[in-house]
C-alpha cells in the first residue's frame, strides 16, 4: 500500500446485501485469493476481525508418496472397511 506521510487505514462500505469488497492492496498483503475462506470474530468493542482459514494438513499434501490433494481419502477408507 503506497502512502505518503501518515498511513491511512483503508475503509470499505457494507452494501445492502451485507457484502464488502476488500481493496486490492489489502488482498495482496494478506495473501488472499478468490475462494479463500475467512473466519469472522466480533470483538466486545464491536470491531470485526477477519482471519484466513487454513487447513493445518495442507502443507503436507504431496509430502508422502502416493498421497496428493487429488487423492480421495474417503474412497480409500471405504475400501479398507471391506
Amino acid at each position: 500500500m503506497a502512502t505518503t506521510g501518515k498511513a491511512r487505514t483503508p475503509e470499505v462500505e457494507l452494501d445492502r446485501r451485507h457484502k464488502i469488497g476488500l481493496p486490492p492492496d489489502v488482498v495482496e498483503r494478506a495473501e488472499l485469493k478468490a475462494g479463500d475462506r475467512l473466519s469472522i470474530q466480533v470483538r466486545r468493542d464491536g470491531s470485526v476481525l477477519l482471519t484466513k482459514v487454513t487447513d493445518p494438513l495442507e502443507k503436507f499434501i504431496g509430502a508422502a508418496p502416493g498421497i496428493s490433494g487429488a487423492t480421495n481419502l474417503e474412497a480409500l477408507r471405504d475400501e479398507w472397511a471391506r
